[in-house]
């Protein structure tokens, strides 16, 4: 029988030999459940998979016990900032898409319950990874945070598709770490954090006169309210446009039943602002609803208004 040996100057490099080649922990793919020895082998079979589905759905890694990751949860600033991680655990966390489609129904519960809690939040997504290469005789290691976009949800209609965004872009932001790095593999997944926010979108206040510019082309409705609820005012302006005295508020007080912002109704906003005599955008809707509203909101040194 022949023996074959290798010789390493350094402990690190004996240490990483161990763990790549002679793990005892068997690892099976759970796409086709094809079963490895050697650790480096099992990373070179899964770069081969292409996982076209992102999110959605349970898979056979979210039932095994072993792969179960429960979040610990940080909070500060009262509370209005709150972090939730999820530590790697089993064989997803040898692989960045495999472990993140196995988070994707935990996180949207979590998204879920703060939406129900607070009424909209701010969040992004970060995985740290562990990873590793080889210089000469030494082991170069590295922890890497790949972060999703920051993503606004107001309902839970927004979850899907800003977890899927979010997913994609580490997922990306990963691959394009490996390809300008040389020679980076994965160690493991350490862990996956979802970072929240209270939102706190702008608030508008009563009336302000528009400026002369706007004022003169008559093509926009500003209703002289006098409580806090220029918002309101503003979209059921655009909604439901008087012929006359566009302007009072007691013309639009028959339609307050139709908007009933608790339940989120399907209405598309655009918002611009007004600075230096140009219009410029502020929030453009990713959506466009049979409902939709352009809103303007002009501000003195005191307050802000919304205009329709």
């Amino acid at each position: 029988m022949r023996h074959l040996w290798k010789i390493f100057s350094q402990k690190q490099g004996l240490s990483r030999h161990k763990r790549t080649a002679h793990s005892k922990e068997k690892l099976e793919c759970r796409s086709c459940s094809i079963s490895f020895n050697r650790r480096d082998n099992y990373l070179r079979h899964m770069k081969r998979h292409e996982f076209q589905q992102i999110g959605g759905g349970s898979t056979e890694a979210n039932t095994d016990k072993e792969n179960e990751s429960e979040p610990c949860n940080f909070k500060a600033l009262n509370g209005t900032v709150e972090t939730h991680i999820f530590e790697a655990k089993g064989l997803n966390k040898f692989d960045p898409m495999t472990f993140l489609k196995s988070q994707y129904d935990d996180v949207k519960e979590i998204i879920k319950f703060k939406i129900k809690e607070r009424g909209g939040i701010k969040w992004y997504l970060s995985m740290k990874v562990k990873m590793s290469r080889r210089k000469g005789d030494d082991v170069e290691t590295a922890e890497p945070h790949f972060r999703g976009r920051c993503q606004t949800s107001l309902k839970f209609e927004d979850i899907d598709e800003g977890l899927k965004e979010s997913i994609k872009k580490m997922y990306t932001s990963f691959i394009e770490y490996q390809r300008q790095g040389s020679n980076w593999t994965v160690d493991k997944v350490m862990n996956l954090t979802i970072h929240m926010a209270r939102y706190r979108p702008l608030k508008g206040s009563s009336y302000i006169p528009l400026p002369i510019k706007l004022r003169s082309k008559h093509a926009i409705i500003n209703v002289k309210n006098k409580d806090n609820k220029c918002f309101m005012w503003s979209i059921l302006a655009a909604m439901f446009p008087a012929k006359r005295d566009r302007e009072r508020v007691w013309k639009y007080k028959d339609h307050t039943s139709s908007l009933n912002f608790e339940k989120q109704n399907t209405i598309s906003i655009n918002l611009f602002g007004f600075s230096k005599g140009e219009i410029f955008p502020i929030h453009i809707s990713k959506h466009r609803f049979e409902q939709h509203v352009n809103l303007l909101m002009i501000s003195d040194s005191k307050k802000s208004h919304f205009a329709g």
